[in-house]
C-alpha cells in the first residue's frame, strides 16, 4: 500500500521558515560523512557502521571544547586548533591541520582510544592509547 502524503495550501512564509532546517539537516548528514571518510583515510582502515554511538562536529575555526557524550565518540574537529578533554576507550578523535589536543587518552591500561591530529602541533597531556600527531611539533607528556 503506498502512502500519498500531500501539503496543501502552504503559504510562503511557513514553506521558506522550514528550509533552513532542512538543508542544515541535510548540511550535518554530508559533514558526518566527510567525517568519516576523513577518520578512514587517517586510520588507514574502514569504520563499522554502528561503530560510534556519536559523532561530534566541529567546524572549519577553532574548537577548543568539543563535547564527548559517553560511549564510544567519533569528534572530527576539521581545522583550527581543536580540542577535548579526554578520550576513553573506543573514541576517535580525528583534529585536521591546526594545533590540536586532548587533555587524555585513556585511563592506566591500555585503551582503544586514538588521537589523530594533523598537520601542526598537537598535544595530549596524558595517554595510554594511540597518538598519531602528523606533521608538526608534536608532544605527549605522561606516558602509561
Amino acid at each position: 500500500m503506498k502512502r500519498r502524503i500531500t501539503v496543501g495550501l502552504m503559504t510562503s512564509g511557513l514553506l521558506a521558515a522550514m528550509l533552513p532546517a532542512v538543508a542544515t539537516a541535510q548540511t550535518d548528514v554530508a559533514r558526518q560523512a566527510k567525517c568519516i571518510r576523513h577518520a578512514e583515510r587517517a586510520m588507514g582502515e574502514d569504520l563499522r557502521p554502528g561503530q560510534f554511538d556519536d559523532i561530534v562536529l566541529g567546524t572549519s575555526g577553532d574548537d577548543g571544547s568539543l563535547s564527548n557524550p559517553d560511549g564510544p565518540t567519533l569528534i572530527c574537529g576539521f581545522s583550527g586548533a581543536d580540542g577535548t578533554k579526554g578520550l576513553s576507550d573506543g573514541d576517535i578523535f580525528v583534529g585536521g591541520a591546526g594545533n590540536d589536543s586532548v587533555g587524555s587518552i585513556g585511563s592506566g591500561s591500555p585503551s582503544t582510544a586514538v588521537f589523530v591530529g594533523g598537520a601542526g602541533d598537537d598535544s595530549v597531556g596524558s595517554m595510554s592509547g594511540a597518538f598519531y600527531g602528523g606533521v608538526g611539533n608534536d608532544s605527549a607528556n605522561d606516558l602509561y
